[in-house]
């Protein structure tokens, strides 16, 4: 109220609580929010209001008794100004840093072998433009990123498994530019991962045969996964050139999961099919478990805590049928005859290059494989897939 009769202008709480720092984000306050607290302290503008230590003038000359709720409001606004001008940018001398413009900015991605192991180059060039800090994910973990020099201008990663990945290169805390990242196998291969490890390694071909059009682990694999304290392994097969249609696609799956371990009652499994661009990711397993089902659809996540997915249920130890259609905008699951619509608005993932399963338990395959208008490709392949 002091303010406004001072004044004839008006500041509401949430300004002067964010010009005091007492809120979270950017904290500098309008020229106009320090036009008025000046003017409330007897200067004509912010600008004039004196950075020295010093007594200054004002144009009260007499300040009766009943002023002196008005002094004192005056000079914790009059510390207030001079803290903001001082410590937020606001002094004379001061000039604002400018926005980042993504469009000035370079950003090139490079492989240097095919396959796996494959050290990765990325390219950056700021244009000139100023910032704090620069950072590289490469993850899909936000919290995993790497952080890069200002001043230099390369950076290189090495991946030890196959997949998509989408690096962003971040800077202030700001997405400024991506790139899609598609690493293929060299055909159809087995990852394992260790207890405690971080990174999947690839599984040697004496621990896995393919037979008839057949996957198995080797009976020597059980006792190998007891010893080296294997907790997940991964199937895939990603070919070179993203081969499949990106608008209409069938995937089919005949699949088979055994009790591996005791910590994983639930049977789960995840199949991600991979696209040059992103992915679509199912995580399902035994029916009494559809709470800790989910979907990752090019983008939109949809969690069994808050849907019901249990229509992504299926039993183990016996074999069964998984499908997954895209016509367009929509798709279409089938487990083991459940079938369901799920979108009708589904984001794009680019071409299809082929699918990723994973799961803590024993898993045998029949079939493996997509289809298009232009034929079939067989991901149950030593090889490269080929239609």
């Amino acid at each position: 109220m002091l303010i406004l009769e001072e004044t004839g202008e008006r500041l509401s709480v949430s300004t002067l609580k964010r010009t005091w720092g007492r809120t979270t984000g950017d904290n500098q306050p309008s020229v106009t929010t320090l036009n008025i607290l000046a003017q409330f302290v007897g200067y004509d503008h912010w600008r004039t209001v004196p950075l020295e230590e010093e007594e200054a003038p004002t144009k009260r000359q007499i300040i009766g008794l009943s002023r002196i709720p008005l002094l004192l409001g005056g000079g914790i606004i009059f510390c207030l100004i001079i803290g903001v001008l001082l410590g937020s940018g606001f002094g004379v001398s001061e000039i604002p840093k400018p926005d980042i413009d993504p469009d000035q900015i370079e950003f090139s991605v490079s492989k240097v072998a095919y396959g796996i192991p494959n050290t990765v180059v990325f390219r950056y060039d700021l244009g000139g433009q100023q910032v704090d800090t620069l950072e590289l994910q490469q993850s899909w973990d936000d919290s995993r990123r790497k952080v890069l020099s200002i001043t230099d201008s390369l950076v290189t990663a090495t991946y030890l498994s196959p997949g998509y990945f989408n690096a962003k290169l971040i800077a202030d805390g700001r997405v400024v530019k991506r790139y899609n990242l598609y690493l293929p196998s060299e055909g159809f291969q087995v990852y394992a991962l260790a207890d405690g490890q971080d990174e999947f390694y690839r599984l040697p071909g004496e621990y896995w045969h393919i037979d008839d059009n057949r996957f198995d682990f080797s009976p020597s694999y059980f006792a190998y996964r007891e010893e080296a304290s294997v907790v997940y392994t991964e199937l895939l097969n990603l070919l070179p050139s993203p081969p499949v249609s990106r608008d209409t696609f069938s995937f089919m799956a005949r699949i088979k999961l055994s009790k591996a371990r005791v910590e994983s009652p639930c049977h789960g499994i995840g199949i991600a099919i991979v696209g040059s661009e992103d992915v679509y990711r199912f995580q399902s397993g035994q029916l009494g478990c559809s709470g800790y089902f989910s979907m990752y659809l090019g983008g939109e996540v949809v969690n069994g805590e808050t849907e019901d997915l249990s229509y992504l249920a299926f039993p183990a130890d016996v074999w069964v049928d998984i499908s997954i259609q895209k016509r367009g905008k929509q798709l279409v699951v089938n487990y083991h005859d459940q079938r369901r619509t799920l979108s009708h608005e589904l984001p794009d993932i680019g071409k299809i290059g082929g699918v990723r399963l994973y799961t803590q338990d024993h898993i045998s395959l029949r079939v493996l494989r997509f289809e298009d208008s232009s034929g079939i490709v067989d991901l149950l392949k030593r090889s490269r897939a080929v239609r």
